[in-house]
């Protein structure tokens, strides 16, 4: 009743229609509810009372859990199907994935937003699936036609993931993780707010974990080259990305996560 109370005193002091969820317990058993709240004016246009609105949406909540959880199954089947074509491919993904959240929370993305960088950074590389191992292992540099078949993973992606209802922009963040804010990106040439914030902080989280990695045929940059780079870079990268992946790495939490990638 205290809890419920607040709303009440948000209601009158808005003069409009105030809307929360709450978790309950009735009879030992949980319960969500929705509910609306709006002040009745008496005929002295004061308020009188308030005009409550109760939803059970319990079963709404258990469906979703159970969707949610399912979804999470498939990631992880499907990421542990990229470790076992690529190893590699499979850590850079998990790398991604820990800087990406860590990035988000910074720039305070809302949880759809977090939710949505965990799934899509978790299933980044996984259009590389269809791309010959020759081309994605070779030590040397690339042809033009070996960079255009790499470019092709975003169609691969395409093709694997449409099917599957994420409830989140999942697929169309991985599709923009490689369009950049001048153009120049790819496979749309996509320009500044047309790409979402989620695939601008996957894309440029994506490339300073593939500076810092070492190769069979090169070591890892140092990480200030590599944010040096971004920098270098800004009419590519958002600069506010770039800003709160600088605090990301030098925080406690992503200092291990790079001395876990140098070892």
């Amino acid at each position: 009743a205290a809890r419920m109370s607040i709303t009440d005193q948000r209601a009158v002091s808005d003069g409009g229609v105030v809307t929360s969820n709450e978790r309950v317990f009735l009879n030992n058993k949980e319960h969500h509810l929705q509910i609306s709240k709006v002040p009745f004016f008496g005929e002295d246009n004061q308020v009188s009372g308030i005009v409550s609105v109760f939803r059970d949406v319990t079963e709404f909540v258990e469906e979703q859990r159970k969707k949610e959880k399912a979804v999470k199954q498939m990631v992880t089947a499907l990421v542990r199907a990229v470790e076992l074509r690529d190893p590699y491919l499979g850590g850079h993904s998990r790398r991604v994935c820990l800087f990406a959240l860590m990035v988000g929370k910074r720039m305070d993305l809302t949880d759809v937003q977090i939710s949505t960088l965990e799934v899509s950074s978790n299933l980044s590389q996984i259009g590389k699936l269809a791309i010959p191992r020759r081309i994605l292992n070779k030590p040397e540099r690339l042809t033009p036609e070996e960079i255009a078949e790499i470019q092709k993973h975003p169609e691969h992606t395409q093709q694997l993931l449409r099917g599957i209802d994420f409830d989140l922009p999942v697929l169309e963040t991985i599709m923009q993780m490689h369009e950049r804010l001048d153009g120049k990106g790819y496979p749309k040439g996509l320009v500044g707010e047309e790409i979402l914030i989620t695939a601008r902080i996957l894309g440029a989280c994506d490339v300073f974990c593939a500076r810092i990695e070492p190769r069979s045929y090169r070591h890892g940059l140092d990480p200030e080259r590599a944010l040096e780079i971004l920098d270098d870079n800004n009419d590519r990268y958002d600069t506010g990305v770039i800003k709160a992946l600088r605090d990301v790495v030098n925080s406690v939490d992503g200092e291990k996560l790079i001395a876990s990638i140098q070892q």
